[in-house]
């Protein structure tokens, strides 16, 4: 599969909390999701992406 053809998948760990889960079942999503030759895998976690106030 070329290049231009692989999908991407973001993950995006929404929760910024204190304790927070997200960021253990996103990691394990991604880490399957990357066994995949036919996918691109991103992983955004809101608690430390720098956004605007």
């Amino acid at each position: 599969m070329a290049e231009r053809e692989r999908l991407r998948l973001m993950i995006i760990i929404g929760s910024i909390r204190k304790g927070r889960f997200g960021h253990v079942a996103a990691e394990w999503l991604a880490s399957r999701a990357r066994l995949r030759p036919d996918f691109g895998v991103d992983v955004i976690d809101l608690a430390t992406a720098w956004l605007p106030d």
